[in-house]
């Protein structure tokens, strides 16, 4: 993998003897982070952007967060980065009451003018869309897509902003290469009710009940106040808050030797040590090099359906 790092004044500068590497990518996580540890006989300028490559693709496209360096046997310097999302995570949303809102629309208001391009499905809805105070840019577009389509918006490495699929077709992972594997059930994350008001001044006499949770006997309870929304993004909001708790309910964690090219998103059946585990979806990608030589941990989810059920007292 080349790095290749930009200074204040416009200046590249790659490293040579990198003696650790960790580049994480991860669902619902906006921006893909990069941390480098290199060796050097000079101090560097202050880093601005940073970039990465594996052959002629580009794997990162950032701006350095933090850079430290170190006096020991020659200078030991640290980099870590986040791709490019930050921009839009970093940047608060002005609040607003959008009228009949598109994908198009929040993108011109909030992502156009930080350098990002568009790439996401016409999405569009005829009620009101509020985007409430302390609202990231990258959060007023993305939970307008999330909710509508009960998909993650994300941003490319040449800074598009694209809609992440789930795969249609299911691979096998080849475990062969498997260094180690654990699975894990997370029941502490699971909602089973969550009760909201119907007006602003009523008592919580909404009830929205996941019977996943019932038949798994989770019996966790949250309340929520999302009387400033709109009907359906209240609605849509709590749907989604159930939806999201399950998210670590049932995980994988396979490490494996060298890098591993495929996407997020992506769909697989796996033969481990620890069982046989079908129609698992790659949530998280991240790749090492240190000392012990390259390795990849990905992190698969099994995909929930909750089956909610709403009604009123």
């Amino acid at each position: 993998m080349k790095i290749v790092m930009i200074d204040i004044d416009e200046n590249e500068y790659t490293p040579l003897y990198i003696t650790q590497l960790e580049l994480t990518n991860t669902a619902g996580v906006a921006c893909l982070s990069l941390s480098i540890k290199f060796k050097d006989s000079t101090v560097l300028p202050e880093i601005v952007s940073v970039k990465a490559y594996n052959g002629k693709e580009t794997v990162f496209n950032g701006f350095c967060d933090c850079q430290k360096i170190t006096a020991d046997d020659g200078f030991e310097n640290y980099i870590y980065a986040r791709s490019s999302a930050c921009l839009l995570v970093d940047n608060q949303a002005l609040p607003f009451t959008f009228n009949c809102p598109s994908t198009k629309q929040l993108f011109v208001q909030y992502a156009r003018d930080k350098g990002s391009e568009y790439a996401l499905p016409e999405i569009s809805s005829t009620q009101k869309y509020e985007v409430s105070s302390g609202t990231s840019c990258f959060g007023a577009i993305n939970d307008f897509v999330s909710l509508l389509t009960k998909s993650d918006m994300y941003i490319s490495n040449d800074n598009k902003l694209c809609l992440a699929k789930i795969s249609e077709d299911i691979k096998n992972l080849d475990s062969s290469a498997a260094i180690s594997a654990y699975a894990q059930i997370n029941r502490s994350e699971p909602i089973c009710v969550i009760n909201s008001k119907k007006s602003q001044g009523s008592d919580y006499i909404l009830h929205t009940v996941c019977e996943t949770a019932q038949k798994k006997k989770i019996s966790r309870q949250k309340y929520l106040n999302l009387t400033s929304l709109p009907q359906w993004q209240r609605e849509n909001t709590v749907r989604s808050r159930i939806k999201s708790s399950f998210d670590d309910y049932m995980i994988l964690c396979v490490t494996v030797a060298g890098e591993f090219n495929e996407k997020l998103f992506q769909r697989f059946n796996l033969s481990l040590p620890v069982g046989d585990y079908e129609d698992y979806i790659l949530t998280g990608i991240k790749y090492s090099f240190d000392k012990s030589g390259e390795r990849t941990r990905l992190t698969l989810r099994k995909n929930i359906e909750t089956g909610d059920v709403t009604y009123v007292d």
